[in-house]
């Protein structure tokens, strides 16, 4: 699972801290995604039909349980795969909270605070992380 994390820069820099934490590489790639998703860098795949409306390749629990597309509401499945549910199960994360945590804690860092500023964000749990892995 480590060739889906980065190899250099930031993210690189913030997946071996967070690794050095128990978290999965699967957890920070998904968290990195989630990210990149919620700040609109990228898309889910998916279609548009004639009507504009938006269905989502990626069928996962949360896209499956939102509203259908309609022309009320076009966009539910996009917002439906942009949240950090649906990429915790596109990276089989079991815990969705895991990946809000790092994606916070990733958009903290990049707002300039260290290591030690986010190692109380980002340890509860470590126990049973460790304990899983």
């Amino acid at each position: 699972m480590l060739d889906i994390l980065p190899n250099s820069g930031p993210r690189h820099d913030f997946a071996v801290f967070a690794t050095s934490l128990a978290y999965t590489s699967a957890e920070i790639a998904a968290a990195f995604e989630y990210l990149d998703r919620k700040e609109r860098r990228t898309n889910p795949p998916g279609d548009f039909d004639h009507r504009g409306r938006f269905f989502a390749a990626e069928r996962t629990i949360a896209v499956t349980f939102c509203r259908a597309p309609s022309a009320a509401w076009p966009f539910s499945q996009m917002l439906a795969a942009r949240t950090a549910d649906h990429c915790a199960e596109l990276f089989d994360v079991d815990e969705a909270k895991h990946v809000k945590r790092l994606a916070l804690a990733f958009g903290r860092f990049r707002g300039g605070e260290t290591f030690e500023d986010l190692r109380p964000l980002l340890t509860p749990g470590i126990r049973a992380r460790q304990a899983r892995s």
